[in-house]
């Protein structure tokens, strides 16, 4: 959008996002217990990874840093729907 340096995707529950900024994606999931499924944070470069198959969070821990305080403030801010 016109005037954003970033777009936020959250589910309907409020558990999940989904922060892009430039080439970058950052998806947050918290666990889903019923499921067994772990959450955590993974990080994408969408430039060379446009199917979001290679977490390369662990090869780029400064921008995944950056884009965690990001969507934090995002939320902290209240600009997303109550969790």
């Amino acid at each position: 959008a016109k005037g954003r340096d970033h777009l936020l995707q959250q589910d309907n529950i409020g558990n999940n996002f989904g922060l892009r900024m430039g080439d970058w994606k950052l998806v947050r999931q918290k666990p889903a217990k019923a499921k067994g499924e772990a959450g955590g944070e993974k990080l994408f470069e969408l430039k060379t990874d446009p199917g979001e198959t290679n977490n390369v969070a662990a090869m780029h821990p400064d921008v995944l840093k950056r884009m965690h305080d990001r969507l934090d403030a995002i939320i902290a801010d209240g600009k997303t729907r109550p969790q």
